[in-house]
């Protein structure tokens, strides 16, 4: 790189692979274990300015979602419990047992809670998670495993017709709305968050944000124990 970086944003958006547990591994590659790798390869490089701004796209899902299908994740209390997410055998060992949705909850909770240690063991750099909310993109049946015919109707309609119902819900919010949150938390003067702070929606999936862990389901990622059981098990 020809000069350090200030900032930089880790996007790994939606599911990649087939939405079966035959594809976790490289779920788990897209969603948390590329991202790190590549970030400590350029924390150890030098290659990140002190005081640099370091940020992850971030799901609600990470608290849990019941409503859309999306359990509040149980991520055990052992680094075996963890790993057991990451490697796919917690979730019964069969593809028949494994549901998508909930290991994209589980893996957001699991990134979170790394971030946050990550914040204490780097207090040169600011790190944060940020969703961005349901927007438009969210719609997208590429970013669906195996849609139907069906459901890319389905998504179509909320994204074409029902969306501005579901915005004035604070269900949705705007593509434009959810990447200015990622801008404003490059910049210091427009972000009031602490460092290792994971930042969403305060009701479903859209509208006003808050801290996380302030809402039921996410008090978990205040766990400093759960935390640094998480980061181990990375």
């Amino acid at each position: 790189l020809p000069s350090p970086l200030q900032g930089i944003v880790f996007n790994s958006y939606g599911v990649v692979g087939d939405g079966t547990l035959n594809e976790h591994s490289n779920f788990v590659a897209h969603k948390v274990l590329g991202n790190l790798a590549l970030l400590h390869a350029l924390l150890n490089d030098g290659a990140v300015q002190e005081n640099a701004r370091i940020l992850f796209l971030g799901s609600e899902s990470a608290r849990g979602l019941p409503k859309m299908g999306f359990p509040v994740p149980n991520l055990g209390t052992s680094i075996e419990a963890i790993q057991g997410h990451l490697t796919g055998s917690i979730y019964s060992g069969t593809s028949a047992a494994y549901r998508w949705e909930q290991a994209y909850g589980d893996l957001c909770a699991i990134l979170v809670l790394y971030i946050k240690y990550l914040a204490k063991l780097y207090p040169q750099y600011y790190f944060g998670v940020i969703s961005p909310g349901m927007t438009e993109e969210s719609f997208n049946p590429n970013n669906s495993p195996n849609p139907t015919w069906r459901w890319r109707f389905q998504l179509w309609m909320y994204r074409t017709v029902l969306f501005p119902l579901l915005e004035r819900a604070e269900i949705a919010k705007t593509s434009y709305a959810g990447a200015r949150l990622l801008a404003q938390g490059l910049r210091v003067d427009d972000w009031d968050y602490p460092s290792g702070t994971f930042v969403g929606a305060k009701n479903a999936t859209g509208g006003p944000v808050c801290d996380q862990s302030t809402l039921e389901g996410g008090q978990m990622f205040r766990d400093e124990r759960l935390q640094e059981l998480a980061y181990e098990a990375v």
